[in-house]
């Protein structure tokens, strides 16, 4: 129904009635009797929503101004007019004409009209003549009906309140947008439409239309101080038609994006949300359709950002038909050469336009994929490759088969992650023919590119290991490990220890002893192994006895000297590995370098190995340095060198003697009272202290030295430890033990890379003893600032701290949890009832609010636990297993909620995988803790009766003896 503001008033529906007279009046006779009465008002037309696209309503309303309505009914008949009374002497009077009256019509939504008249009444008796001798009295006129209702308001007149609304103006030419902007107001205007993100809701609106001379992209915009509505319709008068509609809170602007067409008419509402109205301002911007630019517009199908031809998407932004070798048997690629030259064969060509029709056995998932074949007329090894990523653009997948369309004929396949770097090789047979398939990687990978094809007869030096060779590595240099008649050399004389080649060192008095040599592996065999690199590569054996105690220095080179992928490892007996002083395994050719204690007269194993297969030539360098305490390198007999005297190394590099801190159990922390936390830092250096103690995490394993402190017990609370990175400058392990410092369970452990930054938290219990200890990785050891924080436990906080059984948020009593944060009577810990299921769950108590269960999980089991909680409550809820927000390496619970009552057969094992629950979460970070449901609130249909579901995760596999469920609803 339409309806218009006034001032934020309702409309207001006047009533009118009109009573018709009786007989005609004498001036010098007594007045006639009162006529009869008019018809009853007429009821208003009834609103049924917005009309159908076609004009047409249900329920017998009728469409006007696309609104459903119903006709209002005409006023009832007037009743009959009375006789005049009589005047003295005059005669009867005549009788009254009766006012005939029509219907009401009906209602109109828009225009308000009122109804026509009722049906008048009958005519009036004759009056009785009276006494007297005036003259006669005429009877009583008939009674005129009156019409329907006024309708609720008159029409809407202001331009742009009505369907088709008002042009906005566009200016803009040629390839510029096009742009328009009007400031206006709702107040006043009519409610004609809604939108469907205000559905059902009335406020004034206004309307207006846009008539595009171009394709393109159309922004509408509506900003007002109060909350717009603004939706686009292609018809006006048709909510079906709407493209979007949006209604964000104030202050943030209103907007509407879609795709438009030259000439078609666009119309734009501004509306208010729940009643408001006022000023506001529309902008529209339409940017023309631009082939190229990375956005599908009006008129386009596709654009990939460019206008090149053969890519999928035309220089039209149209989409492009499939290849013709999209398919097998595909495209042929012609092979050059005659006699014992190789034949080559080289094809560009793009996939973005293909389809996904085949896959290859080492692709995950495949793209888009185009098929090329060859068919050599030699026998040989076929190599094919894509030419790097300066000719081919996008990660692709390669394969060939005998047999184009089935995977079982593949002989190679290769989905390297370098764009271009696929590459095949297989042996081929003179007159078959050999199918190549381009792929896109899973991702969607497509491009354009360059497939290489190049088939060599066999011949000792190309490379390939063919007929009666034993090796080929791709040249005839000798003494390479493979002959230039593709044999297999004999090893050198240092393959092994007992041939292994002593490196002389030069240099006398305080200068270092330096040697060099050079050597290569590609004929040497895998015989040992260090602990670093992969453990496959050829290796050969140097030593050297220094004259001198001091530091051994060992280096590669560089890429120059040694150009391939190294390993460099040292040992005091050759065979045995656990004699190993280092091992290093550097990223690029020939970086490795090594450092050791060296004793005069010692001599020393030095190994260098080849990483995975790599092998080549190399120049191995040796020095050693006679210790000089003051130059900052450790050297035997030195403890320590800084470069001076410091408080951890003393001026002859001896260790200052080492403090309580060295040993179990530490050095105690003293917090200091502050709010909300209480806080302690210390500070120092590792570097004179012993390898004592090794964590679970980085690479110590009593090699580092290591600092303990001591966290006495006391009330407990949320503890934060950290190794501040500004104040620590080596590479540092952090963890805490509780309990017992030497055997203590592990509450945590950090390794970060780089220089301090490790962080351990963990919730401390009451009356518990916690023993922080600062390590290094590897052998690492150095200055540290360690920073100790503790939020003390404070009941009514929602966390379980220190000694609190429970922590439901408040400190109400009688829900389950007290005002002292324990377990109320009968609601924790409540014992698990015995066997449950899905549809004989274990209730528990309506006063527990918050409880707890402690309950276990056989193989195959599963707890269910039936509460009750409306809509709108929120429920959090977690497993442990020992304390509190702990759970256990190996154990895996899952929890869910669901809506009783439950279905049967819900499965036992595993993640969240069946269907049907509120909410599950089979989280266990840390293991801490083994499953939590966070503030989860129910939606309106979820409130009423719950079960809460445990199982294990790894139920297959192992069991859970006893676990902690915690609830708390609020």
């Amino acid at each position: 129904m339409t309806t218009r503001s006034s001032l934020g008033a309702l409309a207001v529906t006047l009533a009118v009635v009109i009573t018709a007279c009786g007989g005609s009046e004498d001036t010098d006779s007594p007045p006639a009797e009162v006529g009869g009465n008019g018809g009853s008002t007429r009821e208003p037309g009834t609103e049924g929503g917005p009309c159908y696209g076609n004009g047409t309503c249900n329920d017998g309303l009728t469409c006007l101004s696309n609104l459903c309505v119903s006709a209002g009914k005409g006023g009832a008949s007037g009743s009959a007019g009375h006789g005049g009374t009589s005047a003295s002497g005059g005669t009867s009077g005549s009788s009254g004409m009766g006012g005939a009256g029509d219907g009401g019509a009906a209602g109109d939504p828009d225009a308000g009209v009122s109804g026509a008249s009722g049906t008048g009444g009958a005519a009036g008796s004759s009056g009785d003549g009276g006494p007297g001798t005036g003259g006669a009295s005429e009877g009583g006129v008939a009674g005129t009906g009156v019409g329907g209702n006024v309708g609720d308001t008159g029409p809407c007149p202001t331009p742009g309140d009505t369907c088709p609304g008002t042009e906005l103006t566009l200016t803009g030419s040629g390839t510029s947008p096009r742009v328009g902007t009007v400031d206006s107001s709702t107040a006043g205007l009519c409610s004609e439409s809604v939108g469907s993100c205000n559905a059902g809701t009335i406020a004034p609106d206004a309307v207006y239309f846009v008539v595009p001379d171009i394709d393109g992209v159309m922004t509408v915009t509506a900003t007002a101080a109060f909350e717009t509505v603004l939706y686009v319709r292609g018809t006006c008068d048709d909510p079906n038609t709407e493209f979007g509609c949006n209604n964000k809170p104030v202050p943030a602007p209103d907007e509407v994006s879609l795709l438009v067409y030259k000439g078609k008419s666009y119309y734009l509402f501004v509306d208010g949300s729940n009643g408001s109205e006022g000023a506001f301002t529309l902008s529209v911007s339409i940017e023309p359709t631009v082939c190229g630019d990375g956005k599908i517009s009006a008129g386009e199908t596709c654009d990939d950002s460019n206008t090149n031809p053969d890519d999928g998407c035309s220089p039209t932004c149209q989409v492009e038909p499939p290849p013709p070798n999209d398919t097998c048997p595909g495209t042929s690629i012609m092979l050059t050469g005659t006699g014992d030259a190789p034949r080559v064969g080289s094809v560009n060509g793009g996939n973005s336009s293909a389809g996904d029709d085949y896959k290859g056995k080492c692709a995950y998932n495949a793209g888009k994929d185009t098929v090329y074949n060859f068919t050599p007329d030699i026998s040989g090894h076929a190599v094919i490759d894509m030419g790097g990523a300066t000719a081919t653009n996008f990660d692709a997948i390669l394969y060939a088969r005998t047999t184009c369309a089935s995977d079982t004929t593949e002989l190679d396949c290769d989905d390297t992650d370098a764009v271009g770097g696929d590459n095949l090789a297989f042996d081929a047979v003179a007159g078959t023919t050999y199918y190549v398939i381009v792929d896109g990687d899973g991702n969607g990978a497509t491009g354009t590119f360059q497939l290489n094809v190049k088939v060599s007869p066999p011949a000792c030096g190309n490379g390939y290991k063919e007929g009666t060779e034993a090796c080929d590595d791709g040249n005839k240099t000798p003494g390479d490990g493979c002959s230039p008649d593709c044999k297999v050399e004999d090893p050198p004389p240092n393959d092994q220890c007992s041939g292994a080649i002593a490196v002389p060192l030069t240099g006398t008095g305080t200068a270092p002893r330096v040697g060099s040599v050079q050597g290569g592996n590609p004929s040497a065999i895998d015989d040992y192994d260090g602990s670093c690199g992969s453990g496959t590569g050829k290796d050969v054996v140097y030593t050297f006895t220094p004259d001198v105690t001091g530091l051994a220095e060992l280096d590669l080179g560089g890429a120059t000297l040694t150009p391939f992928d190294a390993v460099l490892y040292a040992r005091t007996d050759c065979a045995n590995t656990s004699s190993q002083l280092a091992c290093n395994d550097a990223t690029g050719k020939g970086a490795e370098k090594i450092s050791f204690a060296v004793l005069a007269g010692t001599t020393y194993y030095v190994f260098v190995d080849g990483y995975n297969t790599n092998v080549g030539t190399f120049t191995l360098n040796i020095k050693v340095t006679p210790p000089s305490c003051g130059n900052s390198k450790v050297e035997p007999p030195e403890e320590c060198d800084d470069g001076s005297a410091t408080a951890n190394c003393t001026a002859d590099c001896k260790f200052v003697p080492v403090g309580p801190g060295d040993t179990c159990p530490g050095v105690d922390l003293v917090l200091a009272p502050g709010s909300p936390y209480w806080t302690a830092t210390m500070s120092g250096s590792t570097a004179s202290f012993k390898s004592n103690y090794s964590p679970t995490c980085g690479g110590s394993s009593k090699v580092a030295k290591d600092v303990v402190y001591r966290l006495p017990a006391g009330t407990g609370g949320k503890a934060k430890v950290e190794l501040v990175t500004n104040g620590t400058d080596f590479d540092s392990v952090l963890y805490v033990r509780s309990g017992d410092c030497v055997s203590g369970a592990q509450v945590g452990c950090k390794d970060t890379t780089g220089d301090g930054g490790e962080i351990v938290e963990f919730d401390m219990l009451g009356n518990t003893d916690y023993f922080i200890f600062v390590d290094g990785y590897s052998s690492y050891s150095g200055a540290y600032e360690l920073k100790v924080s503790l939020d003390p436990p404070l009941c009514g906080d929602g966390a379980i701290d220190g000694a609190e059984q429970c922590d439901d948020g408040n400190t109400a009593n009688n829900d389950g949890c007290s005002d002292a944060c324990a377990w109320e009577s009968g609601c924790g810990p409540i014992p698990e009832s015995g066997a449950t299921s899905a549809t004989n769950p274990q209730v528990i108590p309506a006063q527990c609010k918050s409880f707890m269960v402690a309950a276990g999980l056989p193989q195959g089991d599963a707890d269910y636990f039936q509460i009750e909680a409306g809509a709108g409550a929120t429920i959090t809820a977690s497993t442990f297993i020992g304390s509190a927000g702990t759970c256990v390496s190996g154990k895996d619970t899952v929890l869910s909620i669901w809506k009783g009552p439950m279905p049967a057969g819900t499965n036992e094992s595993g993640g969240c995988t069946s269907p049907g629950f509120i909410k599950c979460e089979d989280n266990d970070p840390d293991n801490s803790p083994c499953s939590k449901i966070d503030q989860y609130t129910l939606k309106t249909n979820e409130g009423g009766t719950l079960i809460l579901k445990v199982h294990n995760a790894l139920s297959n596999s192992s069991s859970i003896d006893l676990y902690g469920l915690i609830v708390t609803v609020q």
